[in-house]
């Protein structure tokens, strides 16, 4: 979860980076390669954040089935139990 708050944080500065380039310091070709490797940086980012979330949803799931078995397991001996 906290690579997930850096990599999100990574992106906010990033994304705010690029909207506040100097422009008078920079000539038009330069600010586009500027703009354009953040861009870059942020796709790159974002394609890492989709995988944490694929992962999570991986774990998410398989957590579901055992706890699903558990419970399952837990129902068929509790009338022994109460018995």
């Amino acid at each position: 979860m906290a690579d997930m708050h850096l990599l999100f944080g990574a992106v906010a500065y990033t994304f705010l980076q690029l909207f506040s380039l100097k422009t008078r310091d920079m000539n038009t070709e330069q600010r586009l390669i500027e703009m354009e490797t953040k861009i870059a940086f942020l796709d790159n980012t974002i394609e890492e954040l989709n995988e944490v979330i694929t992962d999570q949803q991986r774990q998410i799931d398989v957590l579901e089935n055992k706890m699903k078995s558990v419970l399952a397991k837990l129902q068929a001996v509790l009338p022994a139990i109460n018995g």
